[in-house]
């Protein structure tokens, strides 16, 4: 019977952790910086790996990246399973012992931390980001998706690609300013909306100087494992 970590990098390969409160350090430290994280944004559909169920998040949640191509953990090396911030992994890392599951889903979902935590609310970047969400939230891209789909409403689509414009021009802006590279725009603003979008059953396509719809199937198979 297993009763210490093998080293196997099993449960690197599942997916990043999310981040919560005693991991601010890590942040503030230097050993995680933005272009290592990903947002998770409020109503955003995911795949809780835990719960093993399809779910629009009721808060935002900061996590890890993935690596290239995958769901593994940005930070597990492939040649030999090693992580490269062992010794300063975050919290559900540190709980992780998948012989004995009961520590890591007693903090799961205990004191996870959003963007705010690690941007002050009160600085230049974190109005922008404050506004984006403002404009871009989810609760309004989930109920004009929902329009689409089952209505084909114009006015629901017209609004709809006026904020996948504005997602888009705000980090397009970010980049332009700062020379943001794509990771980081991904943790300050979340994944772009458009990439989203067949979460809610539909898909977006620049055509003819604007964003058209179109149905998928099977809404929400993609899945973003959130641990």
């Amino acid at each position: 019977m297993i009763t210490e970590c093998q080293r196997c990098g099993t449960c690197c390969r599942k997916g990043p952790p999310a981040l919560h409160g005693q991991d601010v350090e890590l942040y503030v430290s230097g050993v995680l910086g933005k272009q290592d994280l990903l947002t998770l944004r409020r109503g955003e559909w995911v795949y809780d790996s835990v719960q093993d169920a399809l779910m629009a998040l009721p808060e935002e949640i900061v996590r890890i990246k993935a690596g290239p191509g995958g769901q593994s953990c940005h930070f597990l090396s492939a040649e030999d399973n090693a992580c490269r911030i062992y010794e300063q992994r975050p919290l559900e890392c540190r709980a992780m012992k998948c012989w004995d599951p009961g520590e890591f889903e007693s903090i799961y979902q205990q004191g996870r931390i959003g963007r705010m935590d690690l941007i002050p609310p009160d600085s230049a970047l974190g109005e922008i980001v404050a506004d984006h969400e403002a404009r871009c939230a989810y609760e309004r891209i989930g109920s004009l998706a929902e329009r689409v789909v089952q209505s084909n409403d114009a006015a629901a689509a017209a609004e709809l690609a006026a904020i996948i414009q504005q997602d888009e021009d705000t980090r397009a802006y970010l980049r332009q300013q700062t020379e943001a590279g794509e990771d980081v725009l991904n943790f300050l603003f979340g994944r772009p909306v458009a990439r989203t979008l067949p979460a809610f059953g539909l898909q977006a396509k620049w055509e003819e100087g604007t964003y058209r719809f179109f149905k998928v199937g099977n809404p929400r198979l993609r899945r973003l494992v959130l641990s």
